[in-house]
């Protein structure tokens, strides 16, 4: 008999038996019966407590067991990603497993509108899973009616973060489509913080568009050292308010300028003056025009 036919054998009788030892042992499929016949019973907490007993090496062919599943769950909206990309979070006690999937804006408008931990029901297939998340595709959404089809009455928007001068700078408003436009450029006393929470109360579509209401302004903060790295020829710092972990602010500088960078060590106070270049999401804050002070 010639090798080839030898050797596609040996793996035909190889991933049967895999599959064998999959089902009978860890139990591997053995949850996906399923009592409606459009959708299978089996939830991503008891896909992910069945892949906590298969053994390392033999996770591969555990995960493609699940591709091709048809499901329906309900989850928490998490975020919007580049190109329509959804990711939520099905919670289960403890356990809160992300679920990952691409749809049509156009078809799902109340997409743009939705906050953190919104719930809907996604109907789907399984394309793959993997450790951190579980992959759909060919998905449907359904969202939940609202109890209350009132209309809010509208605010003036309060006035919660510090003032610019003699003005001050609203708060952005989860309930305005557009957030509101600064009304200054010059130096202002907002702190990384008060950014953070100014753009995380916006539904995750608009953050992108409110973050650019900050771009510009100009700043000077306390902060301590977080990471040095060479880029380029220049010496890229991430910084972060004094004990917090985010927002991180990052930017620029010179190493000839600034000589003591060479013996700073992390967590080392200094101030930062400099404008808002850009923010990423609503914890990555980028700084150009810096010029820094150090604490003694």
């Amino acid at each position: 008999m010639q090798t080839w036919i030898i050797a596609l054998v040996t793996s035909i009788i190889a991933s049967i038996i895999g599959g064998i030892i999959l089902y009978f042992v860890f139990g591997i499929g053995k949850s996906k019966q399923e009592t409606d016949p459009s959708f299978s019973s089996i939830t991503p907490a008891e896909i992910r407590a069945e892949l906590a007993k298969v053994p390392p090496y033999q996770l591969k062919q555990a995960y493609s067991s699940y591709r091709g599943i048809k499901i329906k769950w309900d989850i928490e909206f998490s975020g919007i990603h580049s190109i329509y990309g959804i990711s939520g979070f099905y919670r289960s006690g403890t356990i809160s497993e992300l679920i990952c999937f691409r749809i049509c804006l156009g078809r799902y408008p109340e997409i743009k509108t939705m906050k953190r931990d919104d719930k809907f029901t996604v109907m789907g297939t399984i394309s793959s899973v993997d450790k951190l998340s579980i992959n759909l595709k060919k998905c449907q959404l359904i969202f939940s009616e609202k109890k209350s089809e009132k209309k809010p009455e509208f605010k003036e928007p309060s006035k919660q973060i510090a003032s610019v001068q003699d003005n001050t700078t609203p708060a952005l408003s989860s309930s305005q489509p557009v957030p509101i436009q600064l009304e200054t450029k010059t130096k202002t006393h907002i702190t990384p913080t008060e950014i953070m929470q100014s753009l995380d109360s916006l539904p995750p579509f608009q953050i992108k568009q409110g973050a650019k209401n900050f771009e510009g302004l100009k700043i000077e903060w306390l902060v301590e050292l977080f990471s040095i790295s060479s880029l380029e020829g220049e010496l890229f710092l991430v910084t972060r308010t004094p004990q917090t972990m985010f927002p991180l602010i990052s930017f620029h500088t010179d190493i000839e300028q600034y000589p003591e960078l060479k013996i700073m060590k992390a967590g080392e106070l200094l101030t930062v003056k400099g404008e808002i270049a850009s923010i990423t999401g609503s914890s990555n804050i980028n700084l150009k025009d810096c010029s820094l002070h150090f604490n003694k």
